[in-house]
């Protein structure tokens, strides 16, 4: 029981200095101890296991696969910024394999118990451990929920679009994004779409060139610009090649694991090269309703 109290020190030790008590970093810190030196038989994996919390260590778990969550997101926002749509693909399909391990981490969290032997720590105040780890908030997941039936007519009562447009969105993930972007159905060429409420056909955004309007870039197939001088960008509803349009800011279609939400990773159907036509002819199109 020595070593399970001592081991309980070391942990507290770490989490005082901000350290994420991971059994590996446990393991570390126990094996260099002079506890350890003196008895290295405590040393052992057992030992070990008995003094940390298991829920910490699935935590810590949890915690490093969201860095690599984030980090692949950003890496396929690049990728699809600089046109590398397969590499995009592969980093997407990267964070959505750490994404599986978030969840099946937190799950273990929150079946696991403590393996330290409480009824000899008993008559002892709770420990920072315990509070902590008791505490530690689920990591937030990347989830898609499908959009049911009752979903979609709500959504049509909530927003007025028609079936043609709410029949091509996925998910519900999906759906929020373009009622949160206050996007509202119009038709560019006889197609429904969904666009910019606040795109301003006189207004001169683009640094680089600061004689032409949004009506301008639009006139000659180029995107209009939103105040930071970005590009309004185009993107499939649903991801089907056939689908309507929408209009979405660089920030609705990037930020906030948006592409994630928006992008099924899978092998597309959409022929970039078409797409290209298409978002071309699009704002030439659109130029009419400016």
């Amino acid at each position: 029981m020595q070593a399970i109290k001592y081991g309980r020190e070391v942990v507290k030790d770490m989490l005082a200095k901000g350290q994420t008590p991971t059994l590996e970093n446990c393991k570390a810190a126990f094996a260099n101890s002079s506890f350890a030196k003196l008895q290295p038989i405590r040393s052992s994996n057992g030992d070990v296991a008995a003094f940390i919390d298991s829920k910490s260590y699935h935590y810590g778990e949890a915690a490093k696969a969201k860095e690599n969550v984030e980090y692949y997101t950003k890496q396929a926002e690049k990728a699809s910024k600089n046109g590398d749509y397969n590499k995009a693909k592969d980093y997407a399909r990267k964070a959505e394999s750490y994404a599986t391990k978030v969840k099946d981490e937190n799950s273990a969290a929150q079946r696991s118990s403590k393996l330290v032997d409480n009824n000899s720590l008993s008559n002892e105040p709770a420990d920072v451990l315990a509070s902590k780890v008791e505490s530690a908030p689920v990591l937030e997941q990347n989830t898609r929920t499908e959009l049911t039936k009752e979903d979609r007519i709500k959504l049509k009562e909530r927003t007025g679009w028609s079936d043609a447009i709410v029949d091509a969105i996925r998910t519900k993930e999906e759906a929020e994004i373009y009622e949160n972007a206050g996007l509202v159905e119009g038709k560019v060429n006889g197609k429904p779409a969904l666009l910019q409420p606040d795109l301003k056909p006189n207004a001169r955004y683009d640094k680089n060139w600061p004689d032409w309007t949004n009506k301008d870039f639009a006139g000659e197939g180029y995107p209009p610009r939103t105040a930071d001088g970005k590009p309004i960008e185009l993107h499939h509803i649903g991801q089907n090649p056939d689908s309507p349009l929408a209009e979405l800011t660089y920030e609705q279609h990037h930020k906030n694991g948006n592409f994630k939400k928006l992008h099924t990773f899978d092998d597309s159907k959409i022929d970039r090269g078409d797409f290209k036509s298409e978002r071309v002819q699009y704002w030439l199109d659109r130029y009419n309703t400016m």
